[in-house]
């Protein structure tokens, strides 16, 4: 339908498509796993979690990636991205992201999944034309989806050692670079020049500090038997 023109995709769909995929798969396991490890971290916090709001916010997600790939420049598809952000921000502030400021090891999943609805929001302001479509891309790609990734791989990898899943100083320096890696790409995309390629480089340091740093304090762990001698 695209080759007779009968409707309009990018040539980078097939990529952009598997990074949609991808932040759905974040979308129905975030929705589950972070307000389950947020309750039991944090004794007695009430939280909003209505199963049938969740459906309805994983519909209006996946509708907005289907629209944004075949009429990714559509008044239609602008409105209902920034709908599902809107939607998406009212389900994240349920599971009381901010009772979480002294828990790293929960807040770095809350910090992560905020980037999805903000992702939302810039891919809707892209379909008006009014933020290329790249800082939308990376919120969903280095914001959320880095940021999940450091926060499981640290969290999981403790627990499958045997030992106490509590972040240090090393966990919390990797969570914090890889969401200044998320915000100075932002920042990069509303530069030029000299300062575009500056800010690239920054942002790509960040990135490689923070996993530098896992794989300085994990691999040991990761390649010896577990502390309590169980099976990991």
């Amino acid at each position: 339908m695209s080759a007779y023109g009968h409707i309009s995709i990018d040539s980078n769909a097939p990529l952009i498509s598997s990074l949609f995929l991808i932040v759905m798969i974040e979308i129905m396991i975030g929705g589950r796993v972070i307000p389950s490890f947020t309750a039991n971290a944090i004794v007695g916090i009430k939280q909003f979690r209505n199963k049938s709001f969740a459906t309805v916010v994983l519909a209006f997600s996946a509708t907005s990636f289907l629209l944004w790939i075949f009429f990714s420049v559509s008044v239609v598809t602008a409105l209902i991205c920034i709908l599902t952000g809107v939607l998406q921000f009212i389900l994240l502030l349920g599971w009381k992201p901010l009772a979480t400021r002294s828990k790293p090891i929960v807040w770095i999943l809350h910090a992560a999944y905020f980037w999805i609805p903000l992702g939302f929001i810039l891919l809707g302001f892209s379909s008006f034309g009014l933020v290329s479509m790249y800082i939308a891309l990376h919120a969903f790609g280095i914001g959320a989806t880095g940021g999940l990734i450091i926060g499981m791989i640290t969290r999981t990898a403790m627990g499958h050692t045997g030992r106490l899943i509590k972040a240090g100083a090393i966990e919390v320096s990797c969570y914090v670079l890889v969401q200044v890696t998320a915000v100075i790409w932002m920042v990069a995309h509303l530069t030029v020049g000299v300062w575009f390629h500056f800010t690239i480089g920054l942002a790509g340091i960040c990135w490689c500090l923070a996993f530098i740093l896992y794989i300085y304090k994990y691999f040991p762990w990761l390649t010896k038997p577990r502390l309590d001698g169980q099976p990991g």
